[in-house]
Formats: C-alpha cells, structure tokens, sequence
C-alpha cells in the first residue's frame, strides 16, 4: 500500500481540503472549481465575520502594549489576540528546513500578530503555547534578532507604545509594484503577514479618505482602534512624501473600485447557480 506524506496527510484534514471535497463529491464540479469555490467560501468567511479564526489559530489574552514596562501584570490590561500557531504551509517549511526553523518562522509569526492585535507576547507567553522552555525561546528570539530580523515581546515595549517601522519598508515597496511573496523574501518578513498589512493597509487607507471615522472603521474591519490610528499614521505620512503621493491614491483607487471584489462576487454567483441547478 502506498504510503502517503506526513504533509499530504494533515493538508486534507483542513477546513480548505473538507469544503474542496464536499464541493466535489456533492456537485460534481471539477478539483480546480472545488477548489476555487472553498477557497471563495474562506475568503468571504474573513469578509462577514473579521473575527472568526481560521485554521490552526488560537485566541489568547495578551498584555496591551501601551501598558508600561514594570506594571504588575495582574493590574495590565489585556486583550484577545489571534495567534497561528499552525500554518497551510508550516509542514511543507519544516520539510524544507527543519524544526528548529519552523520554531523560528512561529515565533516570529505570533510575535507580530500580537502586536497587530494591540497587545505584546511575554517569554513565558510563547513559552506555553508552543510547548518549549523559556530559556529556548529566549535563545530563539536573540537569534533571529542577531539575523537582523524584528521581534517584539513584552520586553521591548514602554510608555511609547509599539513601533511601525516594520509596516513602513513592506508598504512603500508594495506602492512601488513588488509583489507580496518578493517582498516577504527581500524582508525576511513572513508572507502571510505582509499580506495582512497590504490588506489592513488599503481597507483603513480607503475609508479613511472616504472620511469615515475611526469608530466607522473600526466597525467595518473589525480591528483594534490602535491599530487603525497607526495605519492612518502611515497613510498620512505616504500622503506627504512626494514619491509616494501618487503611486498610494492611484493603488488605492485601482482598490477602491472593487474590480477585484465584484469579480469574486459574479464567480460566486455564478457556481451558485449552476450548483442549484444539478
């Protein structure tokens, strides 16, 4: 009998792969109709309901990182932050690499979403949740520092809130026409985070010269209030300069459209149909 990958395994035991093969056993429809239709269905999951967690995410309570650098943390306050903490693509990574950097690529991953989310991860934070010893994760992070890559626990953070500069480089080269995955190689920045900024980015940047407000916006994307001001911040700042003016109005334009929107919206209309219809 034929024996199937570890990775092959676990890629069919996710919500994309179940969705995929009900599509398929139910409707008849091809693999790659399936397929683009599960992936549809995940896509407007994250559009009505931002706050859902997708595969492979946990939810926990992390200190805000506004809160200064020696209060008891019985006395901080805390929000929910979505951490992944298992990736579509970590077991194919750790083929490539090893399991010491796929521990590396999650540290870095859930160190950043907690700081998109408000809030900062401890040692013993990432300790708990990927089952390791405080000392490991403490030479983890001195590592991928010594590499000239950016994290952001607990530690790093006081009075002065968190820092942007890692979104500043990701957005100027995505007005500048790099796509995503190079900018992620060029930066040494996780893929799917740089895609979260771009995203977040254009949402807020759209309706924020729209005029709508931070409480209108934060409504429609389900983010935190930190975070919308941080990216208005940013938008402003590229608003300024020059050699970015134009470059950011006509992106966020090209965005604004819905081009890309009402496409996958007639798509789905349209393999709606035609499911009714068998």
């Amino acid at each position: 009998m034929k024996t199937i990958p570890t990775k092959d395994r676990l890629n069919s035991k996710t919500l994309k792969a179940m969705l995929t093969n009900h599509f398929e056993g139910r409707y008849r429809f091809s693999p790659v109709v399936a397929e683009s239709l599960a992936s549809d269905g995940m896509y407007l999951r994250t559009i009505l309901n931002p706050d859902s967690r997708q595969d492979g995410q946990i939810t926990r309570y992390v200190v805000k990182n506004t809160e200064p650098a020696g209060k008891p943390l019985k006395e901080c306050k805390y929000i929910p932050a979505k951490l992944t903490v298992n990736a579509p693509d970590d077991a194919e990574y750790r083929q490539r690499n090893g399991l010491k950097e796929l521990k590396l690529r999650v540290i870095k991953r859930i160190t950043d979403e907690a700081v998109d989310s408000g809030g900062c991860l401890t040692h013993e934070d990432i300790s708990d949740v990927l089952f390791i010893d405080r000392s490991t994760v403490s030479a983890y992070i001195k590592e991928l520092k010594g590499r000239g890559i950016e994290v952001k626990t607990r530690a790093d953070f006081t009075d002065s809130g968190r820092g942007v500069s890692h979104k500043v480089p990701i957005l100027k080269l995505f007005l500048q026409g790099v796509p995503e995955t190079k900018i992620s190689e060029r930066l040494k920045h996780e893929l799917s985070c740089v895609e979260t900024y771009i995203k977040d980015f254009l949402r807020i940047g759209i309706s924020y010269r729209k005029g709508d407000s931070e409480y209108s916006i934060a409504r429609m994307t389900g983010l935190t209030p930190n975070l919308i001001r941080e990216y208005i911040k940013l938008y402003e700042e590229l608003d300024d300069d020059p050699y970015f003016k134009e470059a950011l109005h006509k992106t966020l334009d090209f965005y604004d459209s819905g081009l890309l929107a009402s496409f996958k919206k007639n798509e789905m209309i349209k393999w709606t149909k035609e499911a009714v219809s068998v």
